[in-house]
């Protein structure tokens, strides 16, 4: 439950965002690069990662 929250507000505070250089760089550019590092830290913040790395 906790996790999903937490990907939920991510998703709101960084998805809509990103760095507008044009017409659609920003949110391709910028937005779905900080969703997916997001969700690579919380993973390995929950410990589901570590083995790999």
């Amino acid at each position: 439950m906790l996790l999903i929250i937490l990907l939920i507000v991510l998703f709101l505070g960084v998805g809509g965002g990103g760095y507008y250089m044009g017409p659609g760089v920003g949110y391709y550019g910028g937005g779905v690069i900080e969703i997916i590092l997001a969700i690579v830290i919380i993973y390995l913040f929950f410990g589901r990662g570590r083995s790999r790395i």
